[in-house]
């Protein structure tokens, strides 16, 4: 077992483009700042190793939460927004997760996390499970 934290290789400094969304283009610099920004809001909020749940459609904000959360050690486990109210219902009474965070709150993410500190990532192992996906089949 060796320490490995998924954040290290895929998010990082650069002024390449990260992310295309609409008519909007992200930097890697952008990218690193939103995912710090979200890692410490969840940091202050929630424990290493919680298992938090995220209902949103592809946007920005989606990926930062979902390496916001690894960075610190959190499990972010993605659910499709195709799935059913009862569909996430038993998911989540089957997964007992610490929170569930749906794209409104992920907006509200973006008003309240200011803090872009640049914290080493949590140090979890290459056998630590990362995230978790459910589909809508």
């Amino acid at each position: 077992m060796k320490k490995y934290n998924a954040v290290t290789d895929f998010i990082r400094k650069s002024d390449d483009v990260a992310i295309y969304y609409d008519d909007i283009i992200i930097t890697y610099n952008e990218l690193y700042d939103n995912v710090n920004r979200f890692a410490n809001a969840l940091k202050n909020m929630h424990q290493f190793g919680d298992e938090i749940m995220i209902i949103s459609p592809d946007c920005p904000e989606l990926i930062y939460m979902f390496w916001g959360a690894v960075k610190v050690g959190m499990v972010p486990m993605l659910l499709s927004t195709m799935l059913t109210e009862s569909d996430y219902d038993e998911i989540v009474e089957d997964n007992k997760p610490k929170a569930v965070y749906r794209y409104n709150d992920l907006q509200a993410f973006c008003k309240i996390a200011d803090d872009v500190t640049d914290n080493p990532p949590s140090d979890t192992f290459d056998t630590t499970t990362c995230f978790a996906l459910f589909s809508s089949g």
